[in-house]
């Protein structure tokens, strides 16, 4: 119960209360043993999450408060969910908005390798390394769908309207996350965890 109650009082902080519910229901079957299905489902979780605000920040087209939301509360909400499964998760790109989601050496040749098949017309393909130290890097493609346009689509095309432009240049003076296409790569989700991770 005080695990619940703990969750409950997280995803509250968040404003997520689906994903609280979800991951309420979760908690006692999420670690599995096997460290890549373990992953696949937390990003899962992470996605809903973030989905479930960026849409209420859409709502009535208002990609702006999409943007404030990515700006004020994006990183909160994976951070509060990494710590509450012991895990490290993290969401990086080549070409990134927030100088936070920058790659290192390791998600930076992975990114690339899924920037190649993503050139050929491909979807990535999950990816998996497995570290000296016990832990896995679990690589999970974040591809472009129409929802993404809002902030991330082509500027010259008019997919990003002037409004959230001019938001993104102000809160992302260095911003490289724009002109994608649909279906092609804009990043990764990564999680970072220990290969013999049980249900806390």
């Amino acid at each position: 119960m005080k695990k619940y109650l703990l969750l409950s009082a997280l995803i509250a902080s968040v404003s997520l209360i689906q994903c609280g519910q979800k991951a309420q229901d979760d908690e006692d079957t999420i670690f599995t043993g096997q460290p890549r299905t373990d992953a696949q489902k937390i990003v899962s979780i992470m996605q809903e999450a973030m989905l479930a605000e960026l849409q209420k920040g859409l709502e009535g087209g208002d990609a702006v408060k999409a943007v404030a939301y990515c700006n004020e509360r994006a990183h909160p909400v994976t951070d509060s969910l990494s710590r509450y499964y012991g895990v490290l998760v993290r969401r990086v790109a080549l070409r990134y908005r927030n100088p936070a989601n920058k790659p290192d050496s390791i998600e930076t040749a992975v990114l690339q390798h899924m920037a190649e098949l993503s050139a050929k017309g491909q979807i990535p393909p999950a990816q998996t390394i497995d570290l000296f130290d016990g832990y896995i890097r679990h690589f999970e493609p974040i591809i472009m769908k129409p929802l993404c346009l809002n902030c991330h689509g082509v500027i010259e095309r008019g997919d990003i309207a002037p409004a959230t432009l001019e938001e993104i240049r102000k809160r992302y003076p260095s911003d490289r996350a724009y002109d994608f296409n649909l279906n092609e790569l804009r990043g990764a989700w990564v999680v970072y965890m220990a290969t013999n991770k049980t249900s806390n």
